[in-house]
């Protein structure tokens, strides 16, 4: 198998070195393919290496694109849990939850259960393998998301250790802002369902602070924060593992005079929708 990446004008096979030549060796031999030969082209709206949930969105496509090359019938529970494994060759230790919401869509709560407790209103759940994923009913009306992109390059893997190892140096330190951030998610959902916008603002922009104190932030990601506030955001914060990326800001229904001012800046923004009503949950 041969992958192309148009955008960065990448060739990739599965015997070469690397991450993405593992993760397709890895499909690659999971999956029941009779043929073993193919060019594989990607195209991705999903800017790499930013904290979108690109490799997910990646594996995902990937599984699905070969299943139907075969004319192979899997079901949803079976792609997420090979897209899970790829998401381990990027990540590590993923939590699922970006290889769930590529396989699944929709709006989804991922949890440790024997630390946060599955709230009521969640419509069904999902076992998976460290945690579990809730999936949430659609809000009235979807809302924007601004996403403004600091084009820095940055590698989850190693964010990840870095937290934890602070977390492994001095857990009563960091134990209490993981904890109140674990709580953030289905309060975050309460907020949108409730149209309590500017609750929800001051929430990511609160957020954004306890990530500077885990050291995930950097000075683009700060500069951005700062930038989308003075532009009239209601909130925002880095989004996937920091150290770069990319930062969401929140502005109902002022989302392109965001962008406009954003882009003033210099900043690259696009906007991005949540809460759709989907049909392929569980």
């Amino acid at each position: 198998f041969v992958l192309h990446f148009k955008q960065v004008n990448m060739v990739v096979t599965e015997h070469d070195p690397g991450p993405i030549a593992k993760a397709l060796k890895l499909v690659a031999q999971e999956l029941p393919c009779p043929k073993k030969y193919c060019d594989i082209e990607l195209n991705s709206e999903i800017p790499f290496r930013a904290g979108l949930g690109s490799s997910a969105a990646f594996a995902v496509a990937l599984i699905k694109t070969l299943l139907a090359w075969h004319e192979i019938q899997w079901n949803a529970e079976q792609i997420n849990q090979l897209a899970y494994q790829v998401e381990a060759i990027f990540h590590g230790t993923p939590s699922g939850i970006d290889n769930t919401v590529a396989t699944y869509g929709g709006l989804c709560l991922v949890a440790d259960p024997h630390k946060y407790p599955m709230p009521s209103y969640v419509a069904c759940t999902l076992a998976l393998p460290k945690f579990i994923a809730g999936f949430l009913l659609p809000l009235a009306e979807p809302i924007g998301i601004v996403v403004i992109q600091t084009n820095k390059d940055r590698e989850t893997k190693k964010l990840v250790d870095h937290v934890r190892s602070l977390y492994n140096t001095n857990p009563a330190l960091y134990e209490p802002i993981l904890a109140e951030m674990g709580t953030f998610a289905s309060k975050g959902y309460e907020f949108l369902v409730n149209q309590n916008y500017r609750a929800f603002g001051d929430m990511l922009n609160q957020n954004h602070t306890l990530l500077q104190r885990l050291e995930v932030s950097c000075p683009e990601l700060d500069q951005a924060h700062k930038d989308a506030l003075a532009a009239g955001a209601w909130g925002a914060k880095l989004t996937g593992a920091g150290g770069g990326g990319c930062l969401i800001a929140f502005c109902p229904g002022h989302e392109s005079e965001l962008i406009q001012e954003l882009s003033r800046k210099g900043w690259s923004c696009f906007m991005a929708s949540i809460g759709k009503k989907l049909t392929n949950t569980p």
